[in-house]
């Protein structure tokens, strides 16, 4: 593709001299698509998303072109207010939540949204050289099909545990494990599936945004409805980022502080990542709305014990459950270390996946002031 293709749906008016802001919707697993399904398909999709991206704004004359590595989008008497933005969320949301069928694949795009002073960052942000296994790739794909027509037709659905007070005190808050549910939505019990099961094809293929995006949003409608209680939610750090994809989410917060200060967000899976900046921002501008961040499975290394160091979350989650490739005993000492060193940090401790009477006695004697785990109910 050697000549960018606009899109147009209409006659645009000349643009004005001034109010233009250009915006570039980066099509992070294109070159993932081209690898496994062929360079033909993979420009087929790149027109089907500069497609949607200029239906989603046919009404603003905004044309979207076609690039190598995604769609620049041209905004004519851009409103830096709380609309436009809106309106950019939304597209992200309608061009990635379904599949672009091509060729009889259900393909999805992984797409995040960068301004054009901002564009110099795609020359570092493209992995260059990554081998994919093409096999597991169709596999995610398909896996995202099915995930993403399941939450069109019911939802997210939600099991609660308890983080207890290891004292015998008031709960600290509920945390919600998503779940996605297959069939019609009746048959909860029998038909649903463990989000936990699913992220790792989601996150493999990009595709965690969309997702994450529905929990914590989901979330936040239940605390409207349960105005007493203090809830937590877990995403995938690679969604953990400050930028338009959470744009109305944080709009919501900062209007509603009173739900914000019940929202508890655990930010999971930080091995993922190569820096920890971007979770740094994201738990930044979510705590300055009145909000608490966990880290999850915290592990004493890397991008947690950064995160938690620079005292930029509020509790941290050690996971003291069974590990089938240790020692009881090796496993036990590790937990336990584990939850005194955390100790020296800023957040709260919370010792999760708590099995029984032992652990308890365990992650107590460390100093864990927080349990949560089927111990605890």
């Amino acid at each position: 593709m050697t000549q960018p293709l606009a899109l147009m749906t209409g006659d645009r008016p000349p643009p004005p001299a001034r109010d233009t802001r250009t915006f570039h919707y980066i099509v992070q697993n294109i070159d993932d698509i081209a690898s496994v399904y062929g360079h033909g398909l993979a420009g087929r999709v790149l027109v089907e998303v500069a497609a949607r991206a200029d239906l989603a704004f046919a009404n603003r004359s905004w044309p979207a072109v076609i690039e190598a590595w995604g769609v620049t989008l041209v905004c004519y008497d851009f409103d830096d207010g709380i609309d436009d933005w809106t309106m950019l969320e939304t597209s992200l949301v309608k061009i990635c939540g379904d599949a672009i069928v091509v060729a009889g694949h259900d393909v999805f795009v992984s797409l995040t949204l960068l301004e054009m002073s901002t564009i110099a960052h795609l020359a570092t942000s493209r992995p260059r050289g990554r081998m994919v296994n093409a096999f597991e790739f169709r596999g995610d794909m398909c896996v995202a099909a099915s995930v993403y027509r399941a939450l069109a037709r019911s939802g997210i659905y939600f099991s609660e545990d308890r983080v207890a007070a290891s004292d015998g005190g008031p709960d600290l808050y509920r945390p919600l494990s998503a779940h996605v549910v297959y069939g019609d939505g009746c048959e909860v019990s029998a038909q649903q599936v463990d989000a936990r099961n699913v992220m790792g094809a989601l996150e493999r293929v990009g595709l965690t945004r969309v997702f994450d995006r529905m929990v914590v949003l989901a979330a936040i409608d239940r605390l409207r409805h349960r105005p007493e209680e203090t809830l937590g939610c877990s995403i995938s750090a690679l969604s953990a980022i400050d930028d338009v994809w959470w744009h109305s989410t944080l709009v919501t917060l900062s209007a509603q502080p009173s739900i914000a200060a019940r929202l508890i967000l655990e930010i999971e899976r930080l091995h993922l990542l190569a820096h920890p900046e971007p979770v740094a921002l994201f738990a930044a501008a979510l705590r300055a709305r009145g909000c608490r961040v966990a880290i999850g499975e915290f592990d004493g290394a890397g991008a947690a014990l950064a995160l938690a160091r620079d005292g930029v979350v509020d509790l941290i989650k050690i996971d003291a459950g069974r590990d089938a490739h240790a020692q009881p005993a090796m496993r036990r000492a590790e937990v336990c270390a584990l939850i005194r060193q955390a100790g020296h940090l800023k957040a709260a401790v919370v010792a999760a996946n708590v099995e029984n009477e032992t652990d308890f006695a365990e992650v107590l004697s460390a100093g864990a002031r927080w349990v949560h785990g089927p111990f605890i109910g």
